[in-house]
């Protein structure tokens, strides 16, 4: 359930996936996954405008990396 809050401001830093990619890489890492979470069904039905938008262009990235 949302409820009604006041808006967050959320700071982004956008970068070419390949500079994150490549940091992790170069740093040890080997990278198990990566994942763009899409926005569920409670955020469409409470924003539907903002949702379009995240569904369009998504707002969070997910890496699963391990130290090799």
């Amino acid at each position: 359930m949302i409820l009604h809050q006041a808006p967050v401001d959320v700071p982004t830093y956008r970068r070419p996936l390949s500079a994150i990619t490549e940091t992790l890489t170069s740093s040890g890492f080997t990278i198990g996954r990566i994942l763009e979470p899409l926005p569920s069904e409670e955020f469409r039905r409470a924003d539907p405008e903002s949702c379009g938008q995240l569904s369009r262009l998504p707002g969070f990235i997910c890496f699963r990396a391990r130290k090799s």
